[in-house]
Formats: C-alpha cells, structure tokens, sequence
C-alpha cells in the first residue's frame, strides 16, 4: 500500500471510526474538525520550503491528524475496525522499516502509537498520554531541526502549537 493510498484509507477509516465520549464533546475551546483540518494543511504547507520530502510532509500530517483523534476519543468498536486499524499500524510499520528521513521517521513512529492506542479497548491511560505527547514533541523537534531560522521556524512552531492545544483540548 503506497502512502498516498494509505492516507485515503486513513481518512475514510477515521471517518468511520471516530466516536467522541461525552466529556470530550462538551469541552468547549475544541476547534471543529474543519477547523482542525485547516491546521492540518496549514502546517502541511508550511513545511514544504523547509521538508523537501513529500513523504515525510505527508506522514507528518497524518500523524498529527490521528493524534489529534486519538486524544478526543476515537477508538475501534467493532471488529471490523480493529481490523482496520491493524492494517493500518502495519502499513505504516513498513513505512517507517523503509523509511530515511528523520521526520517521516518520527512521524510515522507517533501514527504508529496513536493508531495502536484507537485499536485498544478502554480509556488512554496517563503513561500512553505522555509516551505519544513525547513523539509528539520529538515530531516537533525534528521539522523545527529541519526549518531555517527566523520566520519560517517560528511559523512552524505556531501551527504546532495550536495543534497541541487541540491535543489537550
């Protein structure tokens, strides 16, 4: 399964699979999905001066975007989905086996974590929190490492902050 494939059926799954849980749904400085996708593309965007890798580009926004569901509640219900997702964590495994950017690298490491979690049954747990907010933040770290100093960087730094914010939201 190439990545771009892989995207597409990361979506189609996620639209399938994202359940929120009522605590999640009433906290009120969440941004919209649309919104979040907007994020998304904005830090997508904004990578591509300083990520020539459009593989790394493209599995960096994956991650973010199946972190992001992840911490508001997106979990597997049905075998099916599990299923999904195993296939999923799989892809994205061989990915990272073939992969020689350090940014793809850490991207698809924190998908990995993100996807495992989804597949798992039950509340994410305090240690699984601070293991994927670490890739995260080593994510970050390593499209920052890559951007030129100045303004550029410190655009980066802005999308992945307001990411983050929608991660603890």
């Amino acid at each position: 399964m190439t990545l771009r494939s892989r995207s597409v059926a990361t979506a189609a799954a996620a639209a399938l699979v994202v359940t929120l849980s009522p605590a999640t749904a009433s906290a009120a400085p969440c941004a919209s999905r649309a919104e979040v996708r907007e994020q998304i593309a904005a830090l997508r965007s904004d990578m591509r001066d300083d990520i020539k890798s459009r593989h790394a580009r493209s599995a960096t926004a994956d991650a973010v975007h199946e972190v992001i569901a992840t911490f508001r509640g997106a979990e597997a219900d049905t075998p099916g989905e599990r299923r999904v997702l195993g296939r999923e964590i799989s892809a994205a495994l061989r990915d990272l086996r073939e992969s020689r950017n350090t940014v793809e690298r850490k991207a698809l490491g924190l998908e990995v974590k993100a996807l495992r979690q989804q597949r798992q049954r039950g509340k994410l747990t305090p240690e699984a929190r601070a293991d994927i907010r670490a890739a995260f933040a080593a994510l970050k770290a390593a499209v920052l490492g890559k951007a030129n100093a100045g303004a550029e960087r410190r655009e980066l730094a802005a999308d992945f902050r307001a990411l983050r914010q929608q991660i603890t939201c």
